[in-house]
């Protein structure tokens, strides 16, 4: 708490205290006689011609509190002298006639750690995770949250969310043609027929959609109609899973993902961190600074997720050493061009034998 208290005038703030506010102020010394001072006002600061530190800087708040009516400007284009309740002050350029033309070489030093500085830097940089959301997705997350639920298996059972389920009708006719539509096209047409660690590990998720159940009352909302052959009557099947082009979809899959990390932060911190923020939709783009690191996280992920019914596959990295006793049989060479080693990793050709990102052109 400070106190600032002079004549009649009094104010009482919490401020911090900072080893060093700004430099000295003038830069240099001011000769008095370019000023021109009035010989009947008291001046603020007396020793105003001399470089001294700041001692404090007064928010508006105060600042407009301490001016008082009074301003006055002895030679055109000078400074000008205003009055205040802690006396007069100067505010204005002013002449140095002493002043000489030199060439003078100005460093900064700074006492600050470098590390500490780019540190700084990114976390002034960095975006915000704290997404702000709206009224309808608050009610989304709310729902989500109130319906999810585990089955024996650890896999997860969601329920779809809708506004008002009354304004969703009959739509049997108009999904009826539609698939006679599409059915018609494919039978006339046979064509329709990262980095920031030292080692990096990028995997995705096996048919994640349909690792998620939808509870049984929602699955009516999911039917469709399908048959193998125009000779087959049309058949009406109800999709258990969280299904593909559907708009929550790629919400509720995501959502899984969050609960899960949940789930199990106390027992895999950095596992559930990686779930939490290395995740795109299925795809995983991770990494650590040493091999140890991310063979743990590796095998804390496979074993979290098998536990959801969820099997991590397609592993690709910048060691081969991550390769080695994978808990999944699927390995990421399926992904890559055997002669180059080239995969695609969220819309970006990524080398893994030179650890290099690459564009086709």
């Amino acid at each position: 708490m400070f106190c600032v208290w002079y004549k009649q005038f009094k104010s009482i703030d919490i401020v911090p205290v900072l080893p060093k506010l700004t430099s000295q102020i003038p830069l240099l010394p001011v000769n008095q006689s370019n000023i021109k001072i009035p010989v009947d006002i008291a001046l603020a600061d007396p020793s105003l011609d001399t470089p001294q530190r700041i001692d404090m800087l007064l928010g508006a708040e105060i600042f407009f509190e301490l001016m008082t009516t009074g301003q006055l400007r002895p030679t055109p284009h000078g400074p000008i002298f205003k009055n205040t309740t802690l006396g007069w002050i100067v505010s204005g350029s002013v002449s140095n006639n002493e002043r000489k033309t030199e060439t003078a070489s100005v460093s900064l030093v700074s006492l600050c750690n470098l590390e500490k500085q780019i540190a700084r830097f990114w976390q002034l940089e960095e975006v915000n995770n704290n997404n702000v959301l709206s009224l309808e997705e608050k009610l989304c997350k709310k729902y989500f949250y109130q319906n999810v639920r585990r089955e024996v298996d650890g896999r997860y059972v969601v329920s779809l969310p809708f506004s008002d389920v009354s304004k969703l009708g009959k739509s049997y006719n108009t999904a009826l043609r539609s698939f006679l539509s599409l059915e018609r096209r494919l039978q006339s047409d046979t064509e329709l027929k990262k980095k920031t660690y030292k080692f990096v590990l990028s995997a995705d998720i096996a048919k994640m959609y349909r690792q998620i159940w939808v509870s049984v009352p929602n699955r009516d909302f999911q039917r469709i109609l399908w048959r193998a052959n125009p000779d087959q009557p049309i058949q009406i099947y109800r999709l258990k899973t969280v299904t593909y082009g559907v708009v929550i979809s790629s919400y509720l899959a995501t959502a899984c993902l969050l609960k899960l990390s949940e789930e199990k932060c106390n027992e895999f911190p950095e596992a559930c961190r990686v779930l939490r923020q290395d995740f795109y939709m299925d795809d995983l783009l991770t990494g650590a600074d040493t091999i140890e690191d991310a063979l743990k996280i590796r095998d804390q992920l496979v074993e979290i997720l098998s536990k959801a019914g969820f099997e991590l596959r397609r592993w690709n990295t910048n060691e081969t050493t991550l390769l080695k006793n994978t808990t999944t049989s699927t390995s990421s060479t399926e992904n890559i061009t055997e002669h180059e080693k080239i995969t695609k990793i969220l819309g970006v050709y990524w080398n893994n034998k030179n650890d290099s990102y690459q564009y086709i052109l």
